[in-house]
């Protein structure tokens, strides 16, 4: 049906023209060069140019469907090779879920032969290895991955978080350096960062990027809720913890004034940062000697609610200074005002022991055994008020129920977020690293035991 329709279409076109030509019998001579012309009828250059055009016509539709062709068969086969790469994925996936790390690999790998550059297939293909812990491979993953993609900050924090697990600080510290370098307020490089050089004890560097973190949390949290209020603080904390370290840095380099003005801010952030106050008291010794220290002691005693250490550095100033009444008159106002705090009556006896009042000492540590405070410590203060009394078998008795002591002299602290006891102050925990934790523990039950520090 359609050849005879066009064989009809064609005889009719063909009419058309030889009417055409035999009403129109003129003829154009067309001059090619000087020794050939050529002679045609008018009707021969309107067929030709006719058909020229059909010819054409044809050739570029042919031409537009041949590429249409090839491209709809270009994009089919993405399109089978994507479904193919996705389940590929989806059943790398489904084995990592189920620990099939080996299953899980095989599948991986295929998808990012395909995808090179997919930073979220070279992470999981990390994870099949951390999962046999086997973080030198996962490692090399991450780094063959991050040469497809240089730049990706997934990858970097995650070679920053696995070198973490194999030890190497170095190229953890690069990576998270590298991520930093492309957004300065990425907030896992930040604090892993932080947290290495915390680890490394390079405090000036910890303090300046927990303050990249406090003013992106202060940014972020403007007007926001409570939890963002209390995720603030809990920063500005830690901020003014690495900060006091960082100051006491300074002091070691008898950089004073830098110190001093370092530890402003962390009492500005925490006024009862202990550590902080004894500092700055050493600070202002040097500068402007020990009376102006022992006012800004004193003016401590009444911001911080665990001062007594402050009291104690106090005492030995008092001491100094040939005021052993005063020392004892400070003691004597806090228990006043503290009438339970049987550790100021325990370092009150301490005190007499010192200023060889020993009938005083005497009676205060009888009367705290008396009301069931006797641990290790009072008992050796006990002893050695009973050796300089004379009375050496009753100090023999209290030294061999204080066996594990030497000296006996030095009052115990115990930190409030592990139990860890160490005689003497310390700004920080040497067991779990918090600071300002240590509290004095002198009329607790126990005293040293095992696992526990002494000076």
């Amino acid at each position: 049906m359609y050849v005879k329709v066009l064989f009809i279409i064609i005889v009719a076109i063909l009419g058309g023209f030889f009417y055409l030509h035999y009403q129109n019998p003129a003829t154009a001579t067309v001059l090619v060069y000087k020794e050939y012309a050529y002679t045609f009828p008018v009707v021969f250059f309107l067929f030709i140019s006719f058909f020229l055009g059909v010819f054409f016509a044809v050739v570029n539709s042919f031409i537009n469907g041949t590429t249409k062709s090839i491209k709809g068969f270009r994009k089919r086969r993405r399109q089978r090779e994507k479904e193919a790469d996705d389940a590929d994925y989806q059943r790398g996936m489904r084995h990592l879920a189920r620990g099939e790390t080996v299953a899980a690999r095989t599948y991986i790998s295929k998808s990012i032969k395909a995808h090179p550059s997919d930073t979220s297939l070279v992470i999981s293909l990390a994870k099949s290895y951390l999962k046999e812990k086997r973080a030198e491979e996962a490692l090399g993953a991450l780094e063959t991955g991050l040469a497809s993609s240089p730049g990706s900050i997934s990858l970097l924090v995650s070679i920053g978080e696995t070198a973490l697990r194999l030890g190497d600080k170095v190229k953890a510290a690069w990576a998270f350096e590298e991520v930093l370098s492309h957004d300065e307020t990425n907030p896992a490089s930040l604090r892993e960062l932080r947290t290495i050089h915390s680890s490394e004890a390079r405090w000036h560097e910890a303090t300046a990027l927990q303050q990249r973190i406090v003013e992106a949390v202060t940014a972020s949290g403007r007007g926001s809720t409570k939890d963002s209020s209390k995720t603030r603080k809990r920063e500005e904390r830690l901020y003014a913890c690495l900060l006091f370290e960082s100051a006491q840095l300074d002091y070691k380099d008898a950089k004073h004034n830098e110190a001093a003005e370092k530890l402003g801010t962390v009492l500005k952030l925490d006024p009862t940062q202990v550590g902080a106050h004894l500092l700055m008291g050493e600070i202002t010794v040097t500068l402007s000697g020990l009376g102006a220290a022992i006012k800004g002691w004193e003016k401590a005693l009444g911001l911080c609610p665990r001062s007594h250490a402050i009291l104690m550095r106090i005492e030995d100033a008092y001491i100094k200074e040939a005021r052993p009444e005063d020392a004892l008159e400070r003691y004597k106002e806090r228990i006043a005002t503290n009438p339970g705090d049987k550790d100021l009556r325990v370092i009150l006896a301490r005190l007499y022991l010192k200023l060889e009042m020993v009938d005083n000492a005497i009676e205060e540590l009888e009367s705290l055994h008396g009301n069931m405070v006797e641990n290790t410590f009072t008992r050796s203060l006990l002893g050695t008020a009973y050796m300089r009394h004379g009375r050496i078998d009753d100090a023999a008795h209290q030294f061999i129920s204080a066996l594990g002591i030497e000296g006996g002299i030095t009052a115990p602290f115990t930190c409030a977020s592990c139990s860890y006891v160490t005689t003497g102050y310390l700004s920080r925990c040497p067991e779990c690293g918090e600071w300002n934790s240590l509290r004095l523990s002198a009329s607790s039950l126990g005293g040293l035991g095992a696992g526990q520090d002494s000076e």
